[in-house]
Parts: C-alpha cells; sequence; structure tokens
C-alpha cells in the first residue's frame, strides 16, 4: 500500500484500525513462531500431548495461522482476491518455514531440522489460503444473495 494511499484511509478513518489490528496480529503471530521454534529443545514441554506426532499439529497449527493472517492483511488493503494475494499468502510462510528450519539446523544446538516439519508448514499454509478464498467467495455470494433478493 503506498503512502498516499494509506494517508487517504487514515484521513477518511476507513479501515485504519482494521490495517493496525491485522499488522499486530500477524506480527505477534511471527514473533510466537519464531521464539517456540529456536529456544532450546530441553526448554520446551509437550506434556500436554499425549501422542506421537503432536509436534506436526502444533506446525500444521503455525503455519495455517500464518497464511490466514497474512491472507486477511492482504485482503483488507486491496479488498479483491487476486492470483498475487493467493500466491503471496502461500509462498511467504513456506520461505519462512524453510528460514526457521535451516536456523534450527545451523544456530541452534539443541534442534534439527526436520523435512517432515517444513511439510507439515507447507500444508498448513496451502490449507490455510485455499479456505480462506472460499470462505470469502461463499461469504461474498450469501452476502450479495441476500441483498438483491
Amino acid at each position: 500500500m503506498g503512502y498516499a494511499k494509506l494517508k487517504n484511509r487514515i484521513l477518511a478513518g476507513k479501515g485504519y484500525k482494521k490495517t493496525v489490528l491485522d499488522w499486530s496480529l500477524l506480527s505477534s503471530w511471527i514473533a510466537t513462531i519464531t521464539f517456540l521454534s529456536l529456544i532450546p529443545a530441553n526448554r520446551v514441554s509437550m506434556n500436554f500431548f499425549y501422542f506421537s506426532q503432536a509436534d506436526k499439529v502444533i506446525h500444521f497449527v503455525f503455519y495455517f495461522g500464518f497464511s490466514m493472517l497474512l491472507f486477511r492483511l492482504l485482503y483488507n488493503s486491496k479488498m479483491k482476491i487476486d492470483r498475487s494475494i493467493l500466491i503471496v499468502a502461500a509462498v511467504i510462510p513456506i520461505v519462512y518455514s524453510g528460514i526457521i528450519e535451516l536456523m534450527q539446523e545451523y544456530l541452534v544446538a539443541t534442534r534439527n531440522a526436520d523435512f517432515f516439519d517444513f511439510a507439515v508448514n507447507m500444508i498448513g499454509a496451502i490449507v490455510a489460503t485455499i479456505l480462506y478464498r472460499y470462505l470469502l467467495r461463499f461469504e461474498f455470494n450469501r452476502f450479495y444473495t441476500k441483498e438483491f433478493s
């Protein structure tokens, strides 16, 4: 979003609070992912999950949420769905996931990169992007069907 467009939104009072909220949510989510992914493994407790692949569920939720929040931010700034939003909302979390996995391998002594973690992260980001797109389409159709019938 350009400076002039943001200035006009602020002056008009439309969407500025929503944009700040979207950025705040996304930034907090990314900070949480980064912190929990890079702290030493001996400081992470998984006692609340009692099945073998619980970490994969957490990875899916992390990147599902990341992609959903990013898609929401991009959609609210453009107010239309096009391919660029879909691609960006899926690719940025996937690339970030790869960077985090590499950081785990080379920067954190008690952690290792795991291809299956990366694969689950990708699946979470892609599922979120597709789901959000169809939820918006459903909401759009429901609104206009009710409004014009």
